[in-house]
C-alpha cells in the first residue's frame, strides 16, 4: 500500500493536478469562495 496513492490530495498545488473533474470543481470553488465573501462584505 503506497502512501502517495492513498493520500494524493496532500500534494495538490493546482487544480490541474487533480484528475477527477468533480474534485477539480470543488478545489476551484473553495479557492474562489474567500474572495467572493470578502467582496460581498465590502460591497454589500
Amino acid at each position: 500500500m503506497s502512501i502517495s496513492a492513498e493520500k494524493y490530495y496532500l500534494r495538490v498545488g493546482r487544480a490541474a493536478d487533480l484528475k477527477n473533474p468533480r474534485e477539480r470543481f470543488i478545489y476551484r470553488f473553495l479557492e474562489i469562495l474567500p474572495g467572493t465573501l470578502v467582496w460581498t462584505t465590502l460591497i454589500g
